[in-house]
């Protein structure tokens, strides 16, 4: 949760000051999926809430790909069509992060 905080607040920094024309169009905001990223959340929730997903792979999991600000990934796991399992954070640097999923 603290690295989560963390490159939140590292993205606020980066974009702050910018003009809207030097930051990436259409990419959403990490901060406004953070609301959405429940335990009752699907596949078909998610595409309501955040748009269709960038790609879409897995083996065995549904595992949806958003880009979202500055370079970043969110990796979000699902069994099949059933509820989600996790959700991730792939920062530019590689570094991969939990994401709390609230109940």
């Amino acid at each position: 949760m603290r690295r989560l905080i963390l490159s939140l607040s590292a993205l606020v920094l980066l974009t702050a000051g910018k003009p809207a024309s030097t930051l990436e169009p259409e990419l959403p905001a990490l901060e406004a999926m953070l609301p959405e990223l429940t335990r009752s959340l699907t596949p078909s929730a998610a595409e309501q809430a955040f748009g269709p997903p960038d790609q879409i792979t897995g083996s065995g999991l549904i595992i949806y790909i958003y880009h979202v600000e500055q370079a970043h990934q969110v990796y979000l796991g699902f069994p099949g069509y059933a509820p989600i399992t996790y959700a991730k954070l792939l920062t530019p640097s590689g570094e991969l992060i939990e994401m709390p999923l609230r109940d």
